[in-house]
C-alpha cells in the first residue's frame, strides 16, 4: 500500500495520440496523478468544476496533470479531440497502473466513485498527498480545491 513519503513505481502506458506515457520523464516537475474509472465522467468533472480556471496555477507552477483512465486509446482520444483537452490522458485497461498505486476498480462502492484518486508527486519522485475519493461528499469543484490548496502548501 503507497504511503505519503513513498517513492512512486513508475509505469509507461499510452496515452490519447497512441504514445508511450513515462512517468519517470515528468520528474523534476510537480505531477498531480488522477485516476478516474471512465473517461467521459473525468470529462465531465473537467467541464463542470473550477478546473479550468486553476489552469493558469498549474502552468504558472509547471505541474503535469496526468488522467488514469481505464478506457481504450480510441474511447480516451475520442472525449479529449471533441471536448478540446489539453491535459494527458493515460489507458489503463487492464488496470496495470491502477494495481501499482493501489487504486481499486473493482470495489462494490458506487460505481461513480471507484478509482477517484488523485495523488500529488513532488518532482523527487515523492508522494507528498493523496486523496482517495471512496465516499463523496459536496461538489467536484470541492474536490478539486483540495488539491489545489494542498500543491499551494507543498509549493512554496
Amino acid at each position: 500500500m503507497l504511503k505519503i513519503g513513498d517513492k512512486v513505481p513508475d509505469f509507461t502506458s499510452p496515452d490519447q495520440n497512441n504514445n508511450n506515457y513515462c512517468l519517470r520523464n515528468d520528474r523534476e516537475k510537480w505531477i498531480v496523478l488522477y485516476f478516474a474509472n471512465k473517461v467521459k465522467k473525468y470529462v465531465e468533472h473537467l467541464k463542470y468544476s473550477n478546473f479550468k480556471e486553476n489552469l493558469p496555477f498549474f502552468k504558472e507552477n509547471k505541474i503535469t496533470i496526468v488522467a488514469v483512465i481505464p478506457n481504450s486509446v480510441q474511447s480516451i482520444s475520442y472525449f479529449v479531440e471533441k471536448n478540446d483537452l489539453d491535459i494527458d490522458i493515460i489507458s489503463d485497461v487492464d488496470y496495470v497502473v491502477a494495481r501499482k498505486y493501489n487504486v481499486d476498480y473493482e470495489s462494490k462502492i458506487p460505481d461513480y466513485h471507484k478509482g477517484r484518486t488523485i495523488f500529488i508527486i513532488d518532482p523527487d519522485g515523492i508522494i507528498r498527498y493523496i486523496y482517495k475519493d471512496e465516499k463523496v461528499t459536496g461538489n467536484l469543484s470541492d474536490y478539486i480545491n483540495k488539491v489545489v490548496k494542498k500543491l499551494k502548501q507543498l509549493i512554496k
